[in-house]
């Protein structure tokens, strides 16, 4: 009765502290992408994605479903890796092109590879691991994506340094050196992309409206990590705290460049990697 009980309480942590806090961020990018007269065709996809991936998130969170970390690792490199291949703009490479729908690959996969990560070095697999997590950040660097690359680098570090993995000292610190230094090399070189004022320039759009609106969606994007860095299951802390600096340092990386921003600008994709990664954390680690 007690583990059931605990079971339950997990549950709801995730469908109400975690499934729901991206909704207030997404629907005040919708009322500034309305109040901007955004073409309606752009302003639902997030609405779509979020009522479809919601939905199956509580649908499947209950669902026992087989998963191997080695898998999830190799396809986010090949996802990644494609993106190379793709049409470029002013020689950028993030997306993957679906119809009409443009997939930006990093916001999906790298939520799920921290995780999968983590497993993977928990599990001593670490060679494995660490090949494919430094493939990972030179792909990030040849996009070039600096934003995501130090979402992706920091919280790597961080679990590199967790006790809990038994991994030789300097091997650890070499691969940290080296995430820090393609970080660096990243922000030297990074993007001249033009601003998208419903992407990456969505809080524009907000203040257009209403300052009061702006402020609205500054307070929902600051409460998205928060769930994941103050309220931690024990059970996997750091874990948990790296998924939430993971978003955090994405949202502030907007800051110094013309980064998307998550959730509340036009893009599906962060709440595709969103809704994954939960579901992902509840089967493996719940």
């Amino acid at each position: 009765m007690f583990e059931e009980n605990k079971m339950n309480t997990l549950k709801r942590d995730l469908i109400f502290n975690k499934i729901g806090i991206i909704i207030p961020a997404i629907l005040i990018g919708i009322l500034g992408m309305i109040g901007n007269d955004v073409p309606i065709s752009i302003l639902l996809q997030n609405l779509v994605a979020m009522v479809i991936f919601g939905l199956m998130s509580i649908v499947f969170i209950n669902k026992s479903v087989r998963i191997n970390d080695e898998i999830i690792m190799v396809i986010s490199l090949i996802l990644l890796f494609l993106t190379l291949f793709g049409n470029d703009i002013d020689g950028v490479n993030r997306w993957i092109k679906l119809g009409i729908i443009s997939m930006n690959i990093a916001m999906i996969v790298l939520p799920i590879t921290l995780v999968a990560s983590y497993n993977l070095l928990i599990k001593r697999k670490i060679l494995y691991a660490l090949i494919i997590i430094v493939s990972i950040a030179m792909l990030l660097v040849q996009q070039p994506d600096a934003s995501q690359l130090m979402g992706f680098s920091i919280p790597v570090i961080i679990i590199l340094f967790d006790k809990k993995i038994n991994i030789n000292s300097i091997l650890r610190n070499v691969i940290s050196l080296l995430l820090i230094l393609l970080m660096i090399l990243s922000w030297i070189f990074v993007d001249n992309l033009s601003p998208v004022s419903y992407v990456e320039g969505i809080l524009g759009l907000l203040n257009n409206v209403s300052p009061i609106l702006l402020v609205m969606g500054i307070i929902t994007l600051i409460l998205i990590p928060l769930p994941f860095i103050l309220f931690p299951p024990k059970e996997f802390r750091r874990l948990s705290i790296c998924i939430g600096l993971y978003y955090s340092l994405i949202m502030i990386s907007t800051i110094f460049g013309n980064f998307p921003i998550p959730f509340m600008g036009y893009g599906i994709s962060p709440i595709i990697g969103y809704y994954i990664v939960i579901w992902y954390i509840r089967r493996r680690h719940i």
